[in-house]
C-alpha cells in the first residue's frame, strides 16, 4: 500500500517471507508503555534523521548496491568496507582542526587535505565518533613544517594526528609523550610536531611524526602505514618457512625465485641490530624510579578495568608494592579474557570452540579441560588472596618489596616502529604508545616484550581446510569483515584474502594437496598488486593437513621461556647456583636438532633469545631474595600479555590456540609458587638492585 512519511511519500514496497512472520510475532505486536512527550518528540526527531540517511539506500544509489548482482560475497564484503570507511562519521571538527594545525605548523596549507584512518582493522572494529589516529596528507603538495626560519617538508609529506573528545586524557598523554622525549631521546618516539594541544569545538588533537622505514615497505603499506618489528620478524621468517612448507609447485617456485630479488629479507645482522636497541630503550626506562608526574599510583594493566571485572576494589593492596598488586589483578583478567563470556576474537568463541578443542588435544596434547582447570585453580586462590587481604588475615602473602622503574605496560612488537636511518643496518627502532606510561615493577617491560616477541616470532602455518570455519561471518561479526582478517593474519592484501574465502567454502574433506595451488595462482595474478609478496606469504604460511602437524616444538620454546631465570651475571651476590627448587620442573632449552623441520621456529626461539640476552645486559641487577620473588617478577607480566593477547585481532587461530598451553604453564607454576613456603610463611621478602659484576660468564 502506498504510505505516507512526514517527509515524502515513500515507494511501493512488498514484504518477504522473513519480515512476514517476523510482523507476527509476539515481540513485535506485545503493547508498550506510551512513552512521555518528551521522549516521543526525541523519537520523532531520530525517526527524521534516520529516514534521511537511509533515504540512499532504499532508492539503490549507494555504490556498493550497484556491485551486489555481479560480484561474490567475499568481494562485496570487502567493497562495503571500504565504502564505509570512506564515508566512516567523522567528527565535524576534524577538518577544520587538521588546518588549524597546518597553520600552526606551516605557511603553507595545501587546498585538497586527505584524512584516512591508521589501520583499516581497527577502523571496522572502531565506534567511536571522531577519536582515534589518523594519517593526514595531500595528494598534490607536500606537507611542510618550519626549522627556524626554514620551511622544510616532512617526509614522507605525511603526518599523524591523534584526536579524541576527552581533552583531560589527551592531554595526560601528551605530556607522557613530553616525558618520554626528554627521558628516553627524541630517537626513540615519534617526532612531536605539535607543542601544545589544539581544540575546536569539543574535539582535541596534537600532531605526531610519521615514522617509516622504506625497506620494509612491502609489508609496511598494506593495512599498516608504518613498519613494524613484528614486519621485520615475520619478514625474517618467510624463507625459512618456504623451506618448512617443501612445497612441490614447480611453476610458482620458479615465479617466486624469479622475482625473490623484489622481496624484503632480514638477516641476523638486522635481529640483533633491533635487539640491541630495544635493549637502549628498555634500560633508558629501567634507570628512572622518579615518580611519574600525572600518573595513577594503580598499577593497573590498561587493558582491564577494575569496573568490568569481578569488582574487586584495587585499594584492598594499596598498601602493597606493584608487583604484589599486579598479582592480584590476575583475577579479573582471568575470568574476563578466558574464564568469562568469550570474546567474538577468542578461539573459545562458540563458532570455532569445536576445532580449538579438538586442535588442543590432536595438534599439543593437552585437552581444553585440563587448561580452563589451570586458569581456574589460579584464579580461585588469588581471589582468596583478595579476599585474606581485604580481612587482615593470616593468609595473606607476607610482605614483599620489588624495586620499581618508568614502566612501558603497551611496549609490543607491533608499536616498536622501524624509522629510516643512515646506520649500517638501515633502521632505528622507536617506540609508540606511551599513554600508558607509568611506574612498574623491573623487568615487567621485557618479560611483556619477550612474551609479545615471542608469538610475534615463532609463527605457525595456518592451514586451509580450517579457513571457513574460523572467518565465518558470525565469529566476527561487528568487528571486521572476514577478508581483512585473513589478509592481516596471513600478511596479504585483502583483494586475494577475499579470492581466497570464496574459494574455501567446500567440505574440508575434498581438499587435496594440489587444491592450494590453484587457490594461489588464482589470488596471486600478475594483474593484482603486490603478487610476488601475496604469493611468498601463502606458500609459507597456508599449508593443507593440519592432521599431520605437530606443536610439540613450539610448547618446546613456550617452556623454555618460561623456565628462564636471571643468570648469574645479573645476580652478583649469589656466589652458587642454588638447588634446583621442587616446585618447578625447569626443562632444557630446545637443541638445534630439537628444530627438524621447524626452520621458522627456530628464526623466532632465536629471536626471544638475541632480544633477551641483549636486554638482560643492560638492565640493572638484582640482589637479595631473588629466587624466592623471581615467578612474581617474571611470570606475572607474562601471563597479564597472554590474556591480552586472547582478544587480541591480529593473531591468528592457531597461535591463539598454542597461547591457550602458553598460560596453562604459566598458571600452573604460579600456582605452585603461591603454595610454596615462602607465600606461606611470615617472612619478608625482598629484591633490591645491585651492581653489576665486571666480569660476565659465558653464555
Amino acid at each position: 500500500h502506498q504510505q505516507t512519511h512526514p517527509i515524502g511519500p515513500m515507494r511501493a514496497w512488498q514484504p518477504s517471507a522473513e519480515v512476514w512472520v517476523l510482523a507476527h510475532t509476539k515481540l513485535v505486536t506485545k503493547d508498550f508503555t506510551a512513552p512521555s512527550d518528551a521522549r516521543l518528540v526525541e523519537s520523532n526527531q531520530k525517526l527524521q534523521e534516520d529516514w534521511q540517511r537511509r533515504k540512499p539506500v532504499m532508492s539503490q544509489q549507494c555504490p556498493w548496491q550497484r556491485h551486489l548482482a555481479t560480484e561474490p560475497r567475499g568481494q562485496s564484503a570487502l567493497r562495503n568496507l571500504e565504502e564505509d570507511l570512506k564515508s566512516k562519521i567523522i567528527h565535524p571538527s576534524t577538518q577544520p582542526l587538521v588546518k588549524q594545525i597546518l597553520n600552526h605548523l606551516t605557511s603553507r596549507v595545501p587546498d585538497d587535505i586527505d584524512i584516512w584512518y591508521m589501520s583499516a582493522l581497527r577502523a571496522a572494529a572502531s565506534g567511536a565518533h571522531g577519536a582515534g589516529t589518523f594519517l593526514i596528507g595531500s595528494s598534490s603538495n607536500p606537507l611542510c613544517g618550519r626549522e627556524g626560519d626554514e620551511i622544510v617538508p616532512f617526509e614522507p609529506h605525511r603526518l599523524v594526528l591523534k584526536a579524541s573528545r576527552d581533552e583531560r586524557q589527551l592531554l595526560l598523554e601528551f605530556q607522557k609523550l613530553q616525558q618520554a622525549e626528554a627521558s628516553v631521546g627524541p630517537l626513540r618516539i615519534p617526532r612531536l610536531l605539535s607543542s601544545r594541544l589544539h581544540s575546536e569545538e569539543g574535539l582535541s588533537a596534537f600532531a605526531q611524526e610519521f615514522v617509516l622505514c622504506s625497506r620494509y615497505l612491502e609489508v609496511g603499506q598494506r593495512e599498516r602505514h608504518s613498519a613494524s618489528l613484528a614486519d621485520l620478524l615475520r619478514v625474517g621468517a618467510r624463507p625459512l618457512a618456504l623451506e618448512d612448507a617443501n612445497r612441490g609447485i614447480e611453476d610458482l617456485q620458479i615465479r617466486l625465485g624469479i622475482s625473490a630479488q623484489d622481496l624484503a629479507s632480514c638477516s641476523l645482522q638486522d635481529l640483533r641490530h633491533a635487539a640491541l636497541q630495544s635493549a637502549e630503550l628498555l634500560a633508558s626506562l629501567a634507570s628512572l624510579e622518579d615518580d611519574l608526574p600525572g600518573a595513577t599510583s594503580s598499577s593497573t594493566s590498561p587493558y582491564v578495568s577494575w569496573s568490568t571485572s569481578l569488582g574487586s576494589p584495587p585499594e584492598l593492596s594499596l598498601g602493597r608494592c606493584r608487583a604484589v598488586r599486579s598479582l592480584l589483578e590476575l583475577a579479573p583478567m582471568l575470568e574476563r579474557h578466558l574464564l568469562g563470556k568469550e570474546a567474538r576474537a577468542s578461539p573459545l568463541h562458540a563458532c570455532v570452540r569445536q576445532i580449538t578443542e579438538e586442535c588442543c588435544e590432536q595438534q599439543f596434547g593437552t585437552p581444553l579441560a585440563d587448561i580452563l582447570q589451570s586458569a581456574r585453580q589460579l584464579q580461585q586462590r588469588l581471589q582468596l588472596l583478595i579476599s585474606a587481604e581485604g580481612r587482615d588475615s593470616e593468609d595473606k602473602l607476607p610482605p614483599i618489596e620489588v624495586p620499581n622503574s618508568w614502566s612501558h605496560p603497551r611496549l609490543t612488537c607491533r608499536r616498536l616502529l622501524l624509522r629510516d636511518s643512515e646506520s649500517l643496518s638501515g633502521f632505528d627502532l622507536c617506540a609508540s604508545g606511551w599513554s600508558g606510561l607509568c611506574l612498574g615493577p623491573v623487568y615487567s617491560d621485557l618479560s611483556r616484550l619477550l612474551t609479545d616477541v615471542l608469538f610475534e616470532a615463532v609463527k605457525l602455518p595456518s592451514f586451509i581446510e580450517d579457513l571457513h570455519m574460523i572467518y565465518a561471518t558470525r565469529g566476527h561479526a561487528g568487528l571486521a569483515v572476514p577478508p581483512v582478517l585473513l589478509g592481516e593474519h596471513l600478511g596479504i592484501t585483502t583483494g586475494a584474502a577475499a579470492l581466497i574465502l570464496e574459494r574455501v567454502g567446500q567440505d574440508p574433506a575434498d581438499w587435496t594437496e594440489e587444491a592450494p595451488g590453484e587457490i594461489f595462482r588464482e589470488a596471486t595474478q600478475d594483474d593484482r598488486p603486490f603478487a610476488i609478496a601475496d604469493l611468498a606469504q601463502l606458500m609459507s604460511w597456508l599449508r593443507c593437513g593440519r592432521q599431520r602437524f605437530q606443536g610439540s616444538v613450539a610448547l618446546r620454546v613456550s617452556e623454555a621461556l618460561i623456565a628462564w631465570e636471571l643468570p648469574l651475571h645479573s645476580r652478583p651476590t649469589v656466589k652458587h647456583r642454588p638447588v634446583p627448587k621442587p616446585t618447578r620442573n625447569l626443562p632444557r632449552p630446545p637443541d638445534a636438532g630439537a628444530f627438524l623441520g621447524h626452520r621458522s621456529v627456530q628464526w623466532g626461539w632465536q629471536a626471544v633469545r638475541e632480544t633477551r640476552d641483549a636486554a638482560v645486559d643492560a638492565l640493572p641487577a638484582l640482589k637479595g631474595d631473588v629466587d624466592e620473588l623471581w615467578p612474581l617478577i617474571w611470570l606475572v607480566p607474562s601471563l597479564h600479555r597472554s590474556l591480552q593477547l586472547l582478544g587480541a585481532l591480529h593473531l591468528p587461530w592457531m597461535q591463539k590456540v598454542w597461547l591457550l598451553q602458553h598460560i596453562r604453564l604459566l598458571c600452573d607454576q604460579l600456582s605452585l609458587w603461591l603454595e610454596s613456603p615462602c607465600c606461606r610463611g611470615g617472612k619478608a621478602l625482598e629484591v633490591t638492585r645491585a651492581k653489576r659484576q665486571e666480569s660476565k660468564p659465558g653464555r
